[in-house]
């Protein structure tokens, strides 16, 4: 498949690289990739921010919880694995920045209790699925296949994409931006966010360290979207126009 040239390209890949067809609502998918493995990263799951109502629970809560489900089942049937790190959010800690206070600074320790179904569902599906990890992880604690869990909780990630076709939604932030998609103005929005080179190695760092162990929160202080692309307007020469002046807050959530 033409879509996997760019990661068969990456060094050592023709030695160490292995791709498997999985399927994270299908039980057992992940088994063939996980044999022989001691250490399993977790970092797939749906990011749709604009689904249709109907959709949210098929799409994107099913998915999710389901993902996790299959992924930590398969880890538990394989003798071999010993450290499973799973990649959740900052929107599993925390719905709406208020929630915990004003003043509240956010911590491993919070958990997003405001989101919903239908109030911001995708970070009710980080919080379901994080959840469900914890419960499987706890449930296999004394089993003879077990296996420790690390969760790495991320702000925002930013930074240069593997794939040059990436379809993410901070790789799709950033095209709409070049494309002057908000050269009329945004929303005020602020949101922690995290480097993902950075985020990367923290993964490794959680699989590899044994005494890493938890939850561990990976973002920089928030800073509002507009704040950040009035940044990169500077970053050119001659300078170019990205944002204008702050918009209502529900145009957020039109189109």
């Amino acid at each position: 498949m033409r879509k996997l040239d760019t990661l068969r390209q990456l060094e050592g890949a023709e030695d160490r690289l292995k791709v498997f067809e999985c399927d994270l609502t299908q039980p057992g998918s992940f088994d063939a990739a996980i044999k022989g493995c001691t250490h399993v990263f977790h970092v797939a799951s749906p990011v749709l921010l604009n689904l249709k109502k109907d959709d949210v629970r098929k799409n994107l809560l099913k998915p999710a919880v389901e993902g996790v489900e299959n992924v930590l089942k398969s880890c538990s049937a394989e003798v071999s694995v010993r450290r499973v790190v799973l990649t959740s959010s900052i929107a599993a800690m925390a719905g709406e920045f208020w929630e915990h206070g004003k003043d509240h600074l956010i911590s491993e320790s919070d958990w997003n209790l405001c989101s919903s179904e239908t109030f911001m569902p995708y970070r009710y599906s980080k919080v379901l699925a994080e959840r469900r990890a914890w419960e499987i992880e706890q449930q296999q604690r004394t089993g003879e296949n077990a296996w420790s869990l690390c969760v790495i909780n991320p702000g925002f990630p930013f930074g240069p994409p593997v794939l040059p076709n990436s379809t993410s939604e901070s790789v799709k932030l950033c095209k709409d931006m070049l494309k002057g998609k908000f050269r009329i103005g945004f929303p005020p929005i602020g949101m922690p966010i995290c480097d993902v080179d950075q985020l990367a190695q923290a993964h490794v760092v959680a699989a590899f360290n044994e005494q890493a162990k938890g939850r561990y929160l990976c973002a920089a202080e928030g800073m509002s979207l507009q704040t950040l692309m009035k940044q990169c307007e500077e970053m050119f020469e001659p300078r170019r126009k990205f944002v204008g002046p702050p918009l209502p807050k529900f145009v957020t959530f039109l189109g």
